[in-house]
């Protein structure tokens, strides 16, 4: 048998279509467990360098098929304007003296772009990673599951995820699988992969309400409601709103048993907090989310102060009047730390793509995915800051490259520049 494995290796190794297949299948997978690496090991003091070397070793895959087997490189306005964006974070910074400076949000955008380029000349890709993608998240919650095992089946906990370092980089990679799982319970040919979907679903759904994290019962409700409207169609519009409807009511009396209490309390504080409606079953008032919107507007107060270039990397943890905190918002993030210049590099590609996504649907499942995942993070940027979240960076590039057609400024054909490079090397 070891023998056969191996006489059919090398049969698929001699043909040059099947090497890329096989590339593809390694650059698949490695993305995979990148992304389970993410919210598994990242906060993990040893554990952490598995997360940088699937990181590492996605990337050259990437730039190796890109620069010896697609041999073309595209600069569009996407790459422009995201390679802006990293020269304002240094500029941003360097203009307030380099506190605590890391290269990280650059190294995080330079990711963006790679992939952005890689994405763009290998579409057909990008649907077979983010399958990956999603079997990684299912992966994590299994994960997830094992760790807090006894607590989840007796229903005894009130913010679960601080085994992992981080709660909410749990809670935003079980929003991206809440968001996945929808999809994939519409859109699945098979009947059978439909249920299975939909009981993750279920899972993801309960798993990310055990973190505490108000953001993901928002996430589940506008997604939800997103992927059924596009599955039913204008046409049969009263399918939607009867699924819609008896969905949201199922949730929010799972959100009522006493495993819920601690979740159902802080989502009924911040209604009657924000909104000021009169709940009679809180108790206290959602200090949080007051702290939250304070720093939303002396965010803003400070990109007042400097509105160009704003107050550099993790400039409201350095400079806000928080005296150290996070800002928690994505909008705060970047306005007060890279200013109106950095917001516009950043949020163009996003609107632009958002804009086109949403214009375009056809009927094809990217078609519907993509925009899916725009909405995804659109939400979650109230909660969450994307310019150091590796989910972020390293999933948005794809979605970039299907959704939009940005004007093409140049092309770099890689032989031409290897066949250069040999000429003046003869020449010397």
């Amino acid at each position: 048998m070891t023998k056969m494995a191996i006489a059919k290796l090398q049969n698929i190794l001699k043909s040059p279509s099947k090497k890329v297949a096989v590339l593809d299948l390694i650059i698949c997978i490695f993305f995979g467990l990148t992304f389970y690496s993410m919210p598994t090991f990242s906060f993990l003091s040893k554990l952490n360098l598995l997360t940088w070397l699937f990181t590492i070793v996605s990337l050259l895959l990437l730039v190796f098929r890109l620069v010896f087997i697609n041999k073309k490189i595209s600069i569009d306005l996407f790459v422009l304007s995201l390679s802006a964006f990293s020269i304002t974070i240094f500029i941003s910074t360097l203009l307030n003296g380099f506190v605590n400076f890391s290269f990280t949000a650059i190294l995080l955008v330079i990711s963006t772009i790679i992939i952005y380029v890689f994405a763009k000349e290998n579409k057909q890709l990008i649907y077979p990673i983010i399958n990956f993608i999603y079997f990684s998240t299912i992966l994590f919650l299994l994960t997830f599951m094992l760790s807090n095992f006894s607590l989840l089946i007796h229903f005894d906990f009130e913010r679960l995820g601080g085994e992992f370092g981080n709660i909410n980089d749990v809670a935003i990679f079980l929003g991206l699988g809440i968001a996945l799982s929808t999809f994939y319970s519409f859109f699945s040919k098979k009947n059978i992969s439909k249920i299975l979907n939909l009981f993750c679903l279920i899972l993801f759904v309960y798993c990310g309400l055990s973190t505490g994290t108000k953001i993901l019962l928002f996430i589940f409700i506008i997604c939800f409601f997103f992927v059924v409207v596009n599955y039913f169609g204008k046409k049969r519009w009263y399918f939607s709103l009867i699924i819609f409807s008896f969905t949201i009511t199922i949730a929010f009396i799972v959100i009522s048993l006493p495993a819920f209490s601690h979740f159902k309390e802080r989502l009924l504080s911040f209604l009657s907090t924000i909104f000021g409606l009169d709940t009679s079953s809180h108790t206290y008032i959602d200090y949080s989310s007051i702290d939250r919107l304070n720093m939303f507007l002396n965010g803003f107060q400070m990109m007042l102060r400097k509105p160009l270039f704003g107050y550099g990397y993790h400039g409201f943890h350095n400079f806000s009047s928080f005296g150290g905190a996070w800002s928690h918002n994505n909008f705060t993030e970047i306005f007060a730390c890279y200013g109106l210049i950095g917001a516009f590099f950043f949020f163009f590609p996003f609107i632009y793509s958002f804009w086109k996504s949403i214009t375009l649907i056809k009927g094809d499942k990217l078609d519907i995915l993509c925009p899916l995942i725009l909405l995804f993070f659109l939400v979650s940027m109230f909660s969450f800051a994307f310019d150091v979240q590796k989910l972020f960076a390293f999933l948005i590039g794809f979605i970039y490259a299907y959704t939009s057609e940005p004007k093409i400024i140049c092309d770099f054909n890689t032989d031409k520049i290897f066949k250069f490079l040999k000429k003046e090397e003869t020449l010397i």
